[in-house]
């Protein structure tokens, strides 16, 4: 089976056991389901997450397939109780995680894909992860969306310079995934993962601006100052 699921350190995950105490605010009140797509491809649209996505996120992540290509912090069994914390977290932060669809259907959540930036003198590198569900498996989703989205990612980052991703040594579904997107095998971790009581190698992998196909600009811009003023920027909306 082409497992197309994701690397080990997806930034595509839930916490095992949702917070105690009140329900937090909606984050996504007032916001319209689906929302608008970020990124429509020859098949898949990628749009930002919503609080609504939470039953199906839950459905389609409750499989012993897709967890065991994640890291331990992706909880199995996946309640919609998981899905629903992890979404909340997701909107209040503006992350760069997106849901994966069809062109036809952007109400229908098939998987995430996201990234997440690196800090001190990795600043200008960010990590991809990425889950699809299992009947996606195959059928080339996961290629396609993990092509289209690093291209919308160094466009819409002008001050990256690099992607990180990785996944585990048995999942050649994922390598190939990576592999198609353009990214280089940089190194192997031998036995560094145990998973499911397995020990195995960790694949690591790399894409620089200029090697991803299609990017507008192979220039990075933009300093770390930059970087720290927009960050308490944002910070300072999410306060107010």
């Amino acid at each position: 089976m082409d497992a197309e699921t994701t690397a080990p350190t997806n930034p595509a995950i839930a916490e095992p056991t949702p917070p105690s105490g009140p329900a937090p605010a909606d984050p996504s009140a007032g916001v319209p389901f689906p929302p608008p797509p970020i990124l429509e491809l020859d098949r898949l649209a990628l749009r930002p997450l919503h609080a609504r996505d939470a039953p199906v996120l839950a459905r389609r992540a409750n499989d012993p397939g897709v967890a065991g290509n994640m890291s331990n912090r992706f909880p199995y069994p996946y309640t919609e109780a998981a899905a629903a914390a992890w979404l909340a977290g997701v909107v209040a932060r503006s992350d760069h995680d997106y849901a994966i669809c069809t062109r036809e259907n952007h109400a229908e959540l098939l998987g995430v894909i996201g990234i997440r930036p690196h800090g001190d003198v990795e600043w200008r590198t960010r990590e991809l992860g990425y889950w699809i569900a299992r009947e996606c498996w195959g059928k080339g989703y996961m290629s396609e969306a993990a092509r289209g989205f690093c291209r919308w990612a160094f466009d819409a980052i002008p001050q990256m310079r690099r992607i990180d991703a990785g996944c585990f040594g048995f999942n050649a579904g994922s390598a190939r995934v990576l592999a198609k997107a353009g990214f280089a095998l940089e190194g192997t971790r031998r036995l560094c993962v145990e998973k499911n009581g397995v020990m195995t190698d960790a694949k690591l992998f790399g894409l620089l601006r200029e090697e991803c196909p299609g990017v507008r600009s192979a220039t990075v811009t933009g300093t770390l100052e930059e970087e720290l003023a927009k960050k308490e920027e944002e910070e300072g909306k999410k306060v107010k």
